[in-house]
């Protein structure tokens, strides 16, 4: 079984490549060169390239709303495959805030993992853009938290 990393970085374009140490050492692998997205907008190339499905197939179309969980995912295939497999950075796929959420208060990420599971990530760390940490309680922000930093 061989390892597979799929890296997705919104706003990172090819002319990065040779300015960032950390980015060309991961470029020493697979890079494709001849790429287009399939939305100029984060959720929806995130969903579509989650699916293998068009983002209007699939009824993400803008930055807020939620994916299906009906829609099959290309982790719940490598996991019937017998993968492992873990998410960890900022999904943006289930963003769709209950109404008893009080006001200046986001999307608990850490409360809603089980559910970020079901699409099938036998791990899951997520985190919020820096601008939303405090109210997406996430991954991040508890680790910042215990170390007394997220406020700062």
């Amino acid at each position: 079984m061989i390892n597979i990393i799929i890296l997705m970085a919104d706003q990172l374009r090819s002319d990065f490549i040779g300015s960032m140490p950390n980015i060309n050492r991961i470029a020493e692998g697979t890079v494709f060169t001849d790429c287009l997205t399939s939305n100029p907008v984060c959720t929806p190339a995130r969903t579509a390239l989650l699916t293998g499905r068009y983002s209007h197939q699939i009824g993400t179309l803008e930055m807020s709303g939620d994916l299906s969980p009906q829609i099959p995912t290309y982790m719940q295939a490598l996991q019937k495959q017998g993968y492992y497999t873990a998410g960890i950075g900022k999904f943006h796929f289930l963003q769709t805030w209950s109404w008893d959420t009080p006001r200046g208060k986001g999307i608990p990420l850490k409360a809603i993992r089980e559910d970020i599971k079901k699409f099938g990530f036998d791990y899951v760390w997520e985190t919020s853009g820096k601008q939303l940490m405090t109210q997406n309680y996430c991954d991040y922000a508890a680790y910042l938290d215990s170390k007394n930093l997220l406020e700062d």
